[in-house]
């Protein structure tokens, strides 16, 4: 299993606590990055702090069945700029 595969694979044993933390701690940590609040840190303690962000960060497939679930509060997807096409 290469790298990519193994991200694919994380998402799978997410529970829904940690989707709905991830999000709301990803948001917080976007937050302090804009204010620049967090230029004391070096890259690789902020890639460190990123992966453990994404590790339960809902992935096209939980946006999908949300979006289902919830379609005045969800649309559809759309191909962004880094999606594989």
């Amino acid at each position: 299993m290469d790298e990519c595969d193994a991200i694919r694979q994380r998402s799978l044993v997410t529970v829904p606590n940690e989707r709905t933390q991830a999000v709301l701690h990803t948001r917080a940590f976007l937050e302090l990055f804009v204010a620049g609040c967090l230029s004391d840190y070096d890259n690789e303690d902020l890639k460190a702090h990123v992966q453990g962000l994404l590790r339960h960060f809902p992935n096209s497939s939980d946006m999908h069945m949300v979006a289902i679930a919830l379609p005045k509060a969800w649309g559809p997807q759309w191909a962004g700029p880094f999606d594989a096409h």
